[in-house]
């Protein structure tokens, strides 16, 4: 319940449709109407509720465009796919409210105390530390582990977020990774 209104800002920023689950009455939704189904889906939709199911169109974050192909787990020509790089990080870069460091690598996050004072990093020989107020840390399933882990300071010995020494175990892998 405290993060409910996280949730729902984030369905309205990433544009998220579908409809909603009927096995949540009282959840809250912030959801676009899904694209008309095809005559098989809506078949296979009525069957499913005629047996007694309680199907629901997923939520996913399309803008559904004219040519949308749904691109999944792919680049996004069309900018429709409602993935983090086209709905904040290119709006940002529009907005000249972000910029981006091309080959540059974040070596550690350093700290005072808790919190995240600066990140020092390297591109080609040169090096540098960068500040801000807030640090987003988005380095993927295998560079963030290593990230924190080679972020070690006196309030953290283990690294970053590792005093329970399990940042980087139990990881998996998809098959096609």
């Amino acid at each position: 319940a405290d993060m409910q209104r996280y949730y729902l800002e984030a369905e309205r920023l990433f544009e998220v449709s579908g409809t909603p689950d009927p096995l949540q009455p009282a959840a809250e939704y912030a959801l676009s109407p899904p694209p008309a189904m095809n005559e098989c889906d809506r078949h296979l939709f009525g069957a499913m509720q005629h047996s007694g199911l309680h199907p629901y169109r997923v939520h996913l974050s399309m803008r559904y465009v004219e040519g949308c192909v749904e691109c999944g787990g792919h680049y996004c020509p069309l900018e429709c796919k409602g993935d983090a790089r086209n709905r904040l990080v290119i709006p940002a870069l529009r907005s000249r409210r972000l910029s981006v460091l091309e080959d540059c690598r974040v070596i550690e996050l350093e700290t005072i105390g808790a919190r995240i004072t600066s990140a020092r990093v390297v591109s080609g020989a040169a090096s540098a530390k960068l500040t801000a107020d807030v640090f987003v840390l988005a380095a993927g399933a295998l560079a963030t582990p290593v990230l924190l882990q080679n972020s070690i300071s006196a309030a953290w010995p283990q690294g970053i977020g590792n005093s329970t020494d399990q940042v980087g175990r139990n990881l998996m892998f998809h098959a096609s990774d």
